[in-house]
């Protein structure tokens, strides 16, 4: 009786909280609308994390730009997707702390030095506080949601919960962004509710993997379902004009067919059953494909289309034509030759932190002006963190992407192993496409990467928790 007595309690506070806040958001004042919601999402996170972590990867993945498109007076809720990682967070850390004990990954080493490493070069270069903190929680929101996932002991359940949630939520995009081609035809407006197409592009390249994973390792997807369905996501891309596709579909496919190899070989595991069933998938989407640009005219039309315009971007992409496009090969050389004006500290850890602002919330800085290599997350990082605070942040990456091999071992049955292997693509992307987008600042690969690498690293302690209870 008291339980049910506290759930009422609770459920009324956070409908009169809901009510001032729809108040607070029609005023658009960010700082009214985080206290307002502040309180809720910090009773939601502590009374169920679990369903928190849901709405994390709903917030992110549809809401976020569902409101910006959509809901445009509603913009400012966005950011309750903060203050719900940032509630997990904590949650993680207390319950933690009570039990004496914290899990801190392999990411934990290259993060307190690129901390320190960003803050000694922000403050040298006498960056504003206000542009450092919003390029930390830009650069590092999604990284304490994979803290947050690695900590909350989540169970079994759960966590293949989650990772078909996430993949249910492709579900949402897919007929949003075909109705963006019938309304605009071949544009980057064909985003479905994300930022952009190479937002889409990184979200669909996973769920691809993901179904090819479910059809290697359990019998929930035939080889008809695989086709259709990769052919239905990787049409898409196409659709939003992304004319790096040509590099990331090759990519793709090699990474479809020699990831299952490498890691059956891992764990000396039906190594030749794989090699069959991969090649026959991989042969069939490729051929499936293939026939459906040659012989139906409105996909052979589009993919020429593109094919012209990735052609004419290999040529631009090694050259400046104009101060405001350079060309994303060239545009290393340049981030160099700045980084070296200023000798070795600059090539070391740059121009500090923040120094290159994207966000309404504070003034642009004069580097955004002068620095003219704006073209991709990786040039803009080396300019802004130098040549080791870019390796130490890709060490971060690197230390989610080796839970990949431990949690492959300890799979108990075919879904886990599809849950691993589909991570193995989005955590290529997060580094390759680095040179082409701003995926480390982008909530869907944030998401994506940080969210679903934080659901590995929960299985993976939580069967070396069952490990040690059998042992």
């Amino acid at each position: 009786m008291k339980g049910k007595r506290l759930r009422i309690i609770v459920g009324v506070s956070l409908a009169l909280l809901a009510i001032l806040a729809g108040a607070g958001l029609s005023t658009e004042n960010v700082t009214l609308v985080a206290l307002i919601l502040g309180l809720p999402v910090l009773v939601l996170a502590f009374l169920n994390p679990k369903a928190t972590v849901f709405l994390v990867f709903f917030f992110s993945i549809i809401y976020h730009d569902f409101v910006r498109q959509v809901l445009p007076a509603l913009e400012s809720s966005r950011h309750i997707m903060d203050l719900m990682i940032l509630a997990l967070f904590a949650r993680a850390i207390l319950s933690k702390a009570g039990e004496g004990r914290f899990n801190f990954t392999p990411v934990f080493i290259p993060t307190i030095l690129w901390l320190v490493l960003v803050s000694l070069s922000a403050s040298m270069n006498q960056v504003p506080i206000m542009n450092f903190l919003m390029k930390i929680r830009q650069m590092g929101m999604f990284t304490l949601f994979f803290y947050a996932l690695a900590n909350l002991d989540l169970d079994l359940q759960t966590i293949k919960r989650a990772f078909w949630f996430v993949f249910a939520l492709v579900w949402i995009q897919v007929p949003v962004a075909f109705w963006h081609y019938h309304l605009y035809g071949m544009s980057d407006n064909v985003r479905g509710f994300t930022p952009g197409g190479p937002e889409i592009t990184f979200f669909l390249l996973w769920a691809t993997a993901f179904v090819y994973g479910l059809y290697l390792y359990t019998r929930k997807v035939n080889l008809f379902v695989l086709v259709l369905v990769s052919g239905i996501f990787l049409i898409i891309p196409v659709m939003s004009g992304i004319r790096a596709a040509f590099y990331f579909y090759p990519t793709l496919a090699g990474i479809l067919l020699l990831s299952p190899l490498a890691l059956s070989a891992i764990i000396r595991e039906n190594f030749w059953a794989t090699i069959k069933k991969g090649l026959a998938a991989l042969s069939a989407t490729v051929v499936s494909l293939v026939a459906a640009v040659l012989f139906v005219p409105s996909l052979h039309i589009l993919y020429h289309r593109l094919f012209i315009t990735f052609v004419w971007g290999l040529y631009n992409q090694e050259r400046v034509y104009a101060w405001e496009h350079v060309g994303r090969f060239v545009a290393p050389k340049i981030t160099h030759s700045y980084l070296a004006v200023k000798g070795l500290p600059g090539l070391i850890a740059g121009y500090g932190l923040g120094s290159i602002i994207f966000s309404k919330f504070v003034s642009f800085s004069a580097n955004r002006n002068t620095f003219a290599a704006l073209v991709g997350q990786l040039t803009v990082s080396m300019y802004e963190t130098g040549y080791l605070g870019v390796a130490l942040y890709m060490a971060m990456a690197m230390g989610v992407c080796w839970l990949i091999i431990p949690c492959f071992r300890m799979a108990k049955n075919g879904d886990e192993k599809a849950m691993v292997f589909s991570f193995v693509v989005p955590a290529v992307a997060f580094f390759g496409m680095s040179v082409y987008y701003w995926v480390w600042i982008e909530h869907i690969a944030g998401t994506i990467f940080w969210g679903l690498g934080g659901l590995l690293a929960a299985l993976y302690y939580l069967r070396k928790s069952e490990a040690k209870e059998g042992a």
